[in-house]
C-alpha cells in the first residue's frame, strides 16, 4: 500500500516559472513579484510552462467557473495556514487565508477548477462554494481532477479548506488528498476509479484529513466512472487502490431522525459500481487499506460498502478487498459498518430511486485491532433476488427469486446470504476519541546481580475487555537497581479508540527475557511509577488535545501523576514455560 505522507508536503516539482497573485494588486499586472496578477484565473492562463508555481497571497479572490489547469506540474500555492490540534488534524481555524469564491454558485454539473494536467498541486487555499457575491451555496464541486481524456496522475490536494459545495471529485487519476479540512459540503470527496484497460489501475492516498458535517457522505470511493462526466464505458475494468489513514470522519450525514432518508448518512462509503451508464457494465475492483481513522457521530454508519445498480442493469464480478486496522468507531447512529450488496438508502427503505442487488460480487474484509464488526454491523445480502427485472438490451424478463451468487467473507468466515438491518429513526450519542501513541515506562531491576539482563516489553490496550492496540519493544537492558538506575523505555502503541460514558480503557504491561539476544537466563524486572519523576504513562491525544494517562497506585489510570513513588516486580525465566510474557499488571480508567 501507499506510504503515509505525514508532513502533508507538496511534491518537489521542477519549477521553471514563478507567478504571483494578489487580490489587492492593481489590475493589469504581469505576474511578477512586483506586479502580481489580480486573479488566479489570469495566473493559470499565463502558466504555460510545465512546473510553473503560482503563489497566491492572503486575500479574497472571486473567480470565474471552469478554470482549466492543463499544463503539467503547475502548483497553486496559497498563503493559508491551517490551525491544527495536537494530533496534527486541522481544526477549522486559519491564518493568512487565501479565500477563493466562485463568481456565481457552482452548478451540479460544473466546477471552479478542472485539473487535466499531470502532477498538479493545490495547497494552502480556502475553497468556499458559499461565498459567491451572488449568494447561496454551490452544488457542484470546487475542484475536479479529471484523468479521463488525459493523464492527471500525480495530483496533490493538501492543506486546504474545502467547504459549502459538492466537494472534490477525482476520477481516473492517481494522487493524494492530505491534511485538509473538508466541511459542510454535500459529499466531501468523491474519488472514482474504473481504470480502463488503456489507462491502467489507479492509486489514491487519503490521509490526515478532518472530514466533518458533510450532509450526505464524508468521502466516497467509487470503483466505477463518475456518472455525470463519463466517457464511453471501457471494455474492462481495473483496480482502484486506496490508503485511507489517520483521518477524522465526524458528524457526516443528514438529520438521523428523518427516516427513511435519501442520503447514505455515512462517514466513508465504498461504492463498487454505478450503473447509470450502460448495460451491461464490466468488472472493476477496489482494494483498500483503512487504518488509524476515527469514525465518530456519523448519522447512520461509520463505514459502508455498497453498490448502486438500476433495476434493469446487469452487473457481475465486482470485488472489494479491505484491510481495517486500528480504527475507532463511536456514536454512529446505527452501527459501525454496513456491508450492503445494494445502495444504503434503498436497503434502509428510502431514497429517491430503488436500486437492485449486485450479482457475483465478492467482498472480503480483514480486521486487526479493529472493532469494525465486533460491535455489530448491518448486512444486506439475501441469497435470492427479491425483485423481477426487465432488461432492454436484449429484451429479457427475469423473475424474482433468481440466485444472486454474492460472497461476503469477514476474517476468513463466510457470512453471505443474510439480512440484518438496524431500523431507524436514531439519535446520536456523543463520544470521545483517544489516539494512543506509546506506553512510556520506567524499567529497572530488583537486584544489581541481574545487571546485563535483557528484556522484551509488551503493552496492550483494551476497551471494555477487547484488545484494541498493542506494541512490543524487544531486547532492552533493564538498567540497574534503584530508581536512579532505571531507564525510560517507550513502547510504540498505535491505537485509535472511541469511548462513550461508562466505557473502560485498560493498559496492560508485560515482560519476558529477551527472546533474540544472549544474556542472563532469568532476572527480576522492576516497573517504577506513580510520581512526577517515575511517571510511567500511556501517551495519548483525547479529542485533539494532549492528555496522557498516568499509571497510578491501585491499578488506576489518571490525568496527573500520583503521590509516592512505587514499583512492581516480575521474575521471568527463559527456561520456564516457553518464556511467555508475564504481566506487571493492568491499569484502568472508566469514562
Amino acid at each position: 500500500m501507499l506510504g503515509l505522507i505525514r508532513s502533508f508536503a507538496m511534491p518537489a516539482a521542477a519549477r521553471v516559472t514563478d507567478l504571483y497573485v494578489d487580490a489587492n494588486a492593481a489590475a493589469g499586472g504581469n505576474g511578477s513579484a512586483g506586479e502580481p496578477f489580480q486573479t488566479i484565473h489570469d495566473a493559470v492562463a499565463a502558466a504555460g510552462t510545465p512546473g510553473s508555481a503560482i503563489h497566491i497571497a492572503e486575500g479574497t479572490y472571486t473567480e470565474p467557473l471552469n478554470i482549466t489547469i492543463a499544463t503539467n506540474g503547475v502548483q497553486l500555492i496559497g498563503s493559508t495556514m491551517l490551525t491544527r490540534d495536537a494530533g496534527g488534524l486541522a481544526t477549522g481555524g486559519t491564518t493568512h487565508a487565501a479565500v477563493v469564491c466562485p463568481a456565481q454558485p457552482v452548478p451540479a454539473s460544473g466546477t471552479l477548477f478542472e485539473i487535466t494536467g499531470a502532477n498538479v498541486g493545490v495547497s494552502g487555499l480556502v475553497l468556499d462554494g458559499g461565498c459567491s457575491p451572488q449568494g447561496g451555496s454551490s452544488t457542484g464541486s470546487m475542484v475536479v481532477i479529471d484523468g479521463a481524456s488525459s493523464g492527471a496522475d500525480g495530483f496533490v490536494f493538501a492543506n486546504n479548506v474545502l467547504a459549502h459545495s459538492g466537494g472534490l471529485i477525482a476520477r481516473l487519476a492517481s494522487g493524494s488528498i492530505t491534511g485538509n479540512y473538508i466541511v459542510n459540503n454535500s459529499t466531501g470527496t468523491y474519488v472514482f476509479g474504473w481504470p480502463a484497460a488503456w489507462t491502467g489501475s489507479r492509486t489514491v492516498e487519503f490521509s490526515g484529513n478532518r472530514v466533518t458535517q458533510n450532509s450526505l457522505v464524508g468521502a466516497i470511493f467509487n470503483g466505477s466512472v463518475d456518472s455525470l462526466r463519463a466517457p464511453a464505458i471501457p471494455a474492462s475494468g481495473g483496480t482502484l487502490t486506496v490508503e485511507i489513514a489517520a483521518n477524522d470522519f465526524r458528524q457526516n450525514g443528514g438529520d438521523p431522525s428523518v427516516f427513511p432518508g435519501n442520503s447514505p448518512n455515512t462517514g466513508l462509503y465504498f461504492v463498487l459500481n454505478d450503473s447509470l451508464q450502460s448495460d451491461p457494465l464490466q468488472t472493476a475492483q477496489i482494494q483498500a487499506s483503512v487504518h488509524d481513522n476515527a469514525f465518530i457521530d456519523n448519522s447512520w454508519y461509520g463505514v459502508a460498502v455498497g453498490q448502486r445498480i438500476e433495476p434493469n442493469k446487469r452487473l457481475t464480478g465486482y470485488a472489494f478487498s479491505g484491510e481495517f486496522d486500528r480504527n475507532a468507531y463511536c456514536g454512529n447512529g446505527l452501527q459501525n459498518a454496513f456491508i450492503d450488496l445494494r445502495h444504503v438508502p434503498t436497503s434502509q427503505g428510502g431514497g429517491t430511486q430503488h436500486f437492485r442487488f449486485g450479482r457475483n460480487t465478492t467482498i472480503t474484509i480483514n480486521t486487526s485491532n479493529d472493532p469494525l464488526t465486533s460491535g455489530g454491523f448491518d448486512l444486506d445480502d439475501p441469497q435470492l433476488d427479491p425483485d423481477a427485472h426487465d432488461y432492454t438490451n436484449p429484451t429479457e424478463h427475469e423473475p424474482a427469486g433468481t440466485p444472486l451468487g454474492n460472497l461476503v467473507v469477514l476474517n476468513g468466515t463466510d457470512v453471505s446470504n443474510a439480512q440484518r438491518i438496524t431500523p431507524g429513526p436514531t439519535s446520536i450519542t456523543s463520544c470521545s476519541t483517544i489516539a494512543a501513541s506509546s506506553a512510556n515506562v520506567w524499567l529497572g531491576l530488583k537486584n544489581s546481580d541481574d545487571i546485563g539482563t535483557n528484556f522484551d516489553l509488551l503493552a496492550e490496550v483494551f476497551k471494555n475487555g477487547s484488545l484494541v492496540g498493542s506494541g512490543t519493544l524487544d531486547s532492552v537492558p533493564g538498567g540497574g537497581s534503584g530508581f536512579n538506575n532505571a531507564v525510560l523505555r517507550s513502547i510504540a502503541l498505535p491505537a485509535t479508540i472511541g469511548v462513550h460514558a461508562n466505557d473502560t480503557l485498560t493498559l496492560q504491561l508485560s515482560v519476558r527475557i529477551a527472546a533474540n539476544v544472549s544474556g542472563h537466563r532469568s532476572g527480576t524486572a522492576r516497573l517504577w511509577f506513580n510520581d512526577a519523576a517515575a511517571d510511567s504513562l500511556l501517551a495519548a491525544i483525547v479529542n485533539g488535545s494532549n492528555a496522557p494517562f498516568h499509571i497510578l497506585s491501585g491499578f488506576a489510570l489518571g490525568p496527573v501523576p500520583g503521590g509516592a513513588r512505587t514499583s512492581l516486580d516480575v521474575l521471568v525465566d527463559k527456561a520456564v514455560g516457553g518464556n511467555p510474557f508475564k504481566p506487571f499488571g493492568q491499569w484502568s480508567v472508566k469514562f
